[in-house]
């Protein structure tokens, strides 16, 4: 017998069709095309186009303030959009009722000012990323300009970096010359323009002046100090400014041509002890910075590192044969640049101290070994001296050395020159004007505070005065005329203090300390500042970075390298720009 309804289980059901938003759109579409139900009409440009009010509320935040508000449109069937191009606003329909619009090179201008009067964001962002797509240098500096009148940050933004990575072809276009003074003079003062030399930035600059030089010329002046005068060629700057006939006519001009000629003739004639111009170069000119090797929580780094000072990143050299020829550890090596090669010299391997010698060509990836040294070194210091390379002290697994060498890569080979007065193992190495200075280190019983300094036309080693501490595991570099000993260890603990020679006082000087205790910190001279790259803190190894600027005499963080390391070793290639770094996939 069947059970009575109240004793029936209850049945719930959850009924939904997948497809059903699209068919309420095509039926609602069929509806329009068809002229059913239609209750407005958008006039645009003379054309007339019937639509459901409810439909364009729901897709365009436009509509929907005006059929929702007291606005006169409100109860109007025909509503004209004068500034709405015809053709967009169609597309525009079509795709409340389709989901569907198509974006070429011939409509993107037009949709994306039709899409941001409608207010239909992801339609401006489709946009957006067609223009992306057709960027070149002719026409970068127009989108640049939409962009910045319809609210795309986004490519604006792409469209500004597009413009600094390609300067040299954007300036030769007819968009560059129709820029007014105040656009011109904010590029040509960028500090990220990718330029190969200053040159290339007078260039843009004449480029500009010539095309209209009858309402220019009273620019000239103002335009020229946005050139770096100092970081151009001096023979260049008289034959190409100086007695240029534009340039000639200004007498602004000719004091500050004749300013930076003066400058540079000190500068030749004075090359250790003049002042050198803290104008900074552009970032372009920097060269490349280079990190190799050091002590990772993996006990040993094989990564080689390399910092982009236009986009202020560091990136890891690609390539499977560089990670291949770095896999086995290499600690306590020394590192130096001899004609744009990059050389690694001595170190150990974790169990033997070495003395083989390998040479990275960085624009191709390709190793090579070259004559290893006489002795085996690690905590060897090495730098390019006059021409030949030096190695430097270090320790042969046995004891310390005070022992020099010298390399000859015209006949791949090395040979002994005169010895530090003292052994001295992981001290700071610096060239400054015509002399190595070794400073720091530390030998069998201590750290040292002592230095010396080679001069490698007599082979002598004379004393230098001592920093105020000892400072083993210390990083030296050279920078404006004086010597930065920076960091290192004090045989109890990390240090965060750095001390400044000045050969013409012959004196040390304390300034700011760094922001972190940094023991086996990698230093260099870089753009104008003194980086201090990783290192031990006592707890850690260190992947944060921070620079001293001369200027302000103040340290600041700089972006991270991308695993921590102490004891690396830096290098920078100056005629070496990190955007023609070879991808070196074998």
């Amino acid at each position: 017998m069947c059970s009575t309804m109240s004793n029936r289980r209850r049945v719930d059901v959850a009924f939904s069709i997948e497809e059903h938003a699209v068919q309420i759109l095509q039926n609602l579409d069929m509806l329009r095309t068809k002229s059913d139900l239609c209750d407005v009409v958008i006039v645009s440009g003379g054309r007339s186009i019937q639509a459901h009010r409810v439909v364009l509320s729901a897709f365009s935040g436009y509509f929907r303030a005006m059929f929702n508000s007291g606005m006169k449109e409100k109860e109007m069937f025909s509503i004209v959009l004068p500034n709405v191009n015809a053709d967009a606003l169609a597309a525009l329909v079509d795709f409340a009722y389709t989901s569907k619009v198509d974006i070429n090179e011939d409509n993107v201008q037009a949709i994306t000012e039709a899409a941001s009067i409608l207010q239909l964001p992801q339609v401006v962002e489709a946009c957006s990323s067609v223009m992306t797509q057709l960027l070149t240098p002719g026409n970068c500096l127009g989108i640049c300009e939409f962009a910045h009148g319809h609210g795309c940050v986004d490519l604006k933004e792409t469209a500004e970096q597009f413009v600094m990575d390609c300067f040299v072809d954007v300036s030769q276009g007819d968009e560059f010359c129709l820029l007014p003074f105040d656009e011109v003079s904010k590029l040509l003062s960028s500090d990220v323009l990718n330029v190969s030399s200053e040159e290339q930035v007078f260039e843009a600059l004449l480029r500009w002046l010539q095309y209209d030089p009858d309402n220019r010329i009273q620019y000239t002046s103002k335009l020229l100090k946005c050139v770096r005068l100092t970081h151009v060629d001096p023979v260049y700057l008289m034959e190409r400014v100086y007695k240029n006939d534009i340039f000639m006519k200004d007498t602004e001009s000719q004091k500050l041509v004749f300013n930076t000629l003066a400058h540079h003739a000190i500068k030749k004639s004075r090359p250790v002890y003049t002042h050198v111009s803290l104008v900074q170069p552009r970032k372009s000119l920097y060269g490349t910075l280079f990190i190799l090797g050091g002590m990772n929580m993996g006990k040993g780094a094989v990564t080689i590192e390399y910092f982009n000072a236009r986009r202020d990143k560091w990136q890891v050299v690609p390539g499977k044969r560089l990670s291949v020829n770095m896999s086995s550890r290499r600690l306590q090596f020394g590192l130096a640049v001899l004609d744009s090669c990059v050389y690694v010299v001595g170190g150990r391997d974790g169990l033997r101290t070495l003395n083989t010698v390998d040479c990275l060509d960085p624009k191709t990836g390709v190793w090579s070994t070259v004559a290893p040294m006489n002795t085996h070194r690690h905590g060897v210091s090495v730098a390019t001296l006059c021409g030949p390379m030096y190695a430097v002290g270090g320790h042969d697994g046995w004891s310390y050395l005070s022992s020099v060498e010298r390399y000859d890569i015209q006949n791949n080979t090395w040979s002994f020159v005169c010895s530090m007065s003292m052994a001295r193992s992981t001290a700071g190495v610096a060239v400054l004007g015509e002399r190595l200075y070794v400073v720091g280190g530390r030998d069998s019983l201590s750290c040292l505070n002592s230095g010396e300094s080679y001069d490698p036309h007599t082979n002598k080693w004379m004393p230098i005065p001592s920093m105020s501490v000892g400072r083993g595991g210390l990083g030296l570099t050279a920078l404006h005329d004086k010597l930065y000993a920076v960091g290192g260890h004090d045989s109890l603990q990390p240090l965060d203090s750095v001390e400044v020679f000045d050969p013409r006082t012959n004196q040390w000087m304390l300034v700011e300390p760094m922001k972190n205790l940094r023991d086996a910190v990698a230093v260099t001279s870089f753009g104008n500042k003194v980086f201090a790259i990783g290192g031990f803190n006592g707890v850690s190894y260190l992947d944060s970075v921070e620079y001293y600027d001369p200027e302000t005499c103040e340290w600041s963080k700089s972006p991270s390298i991308q695993a921590g390391r102490a004891g690396a070793a830096v290098v920078v290639l100056p005629d070496l720009s990190p955007d023609t770094i070879a991808t070196l996939d074998d």
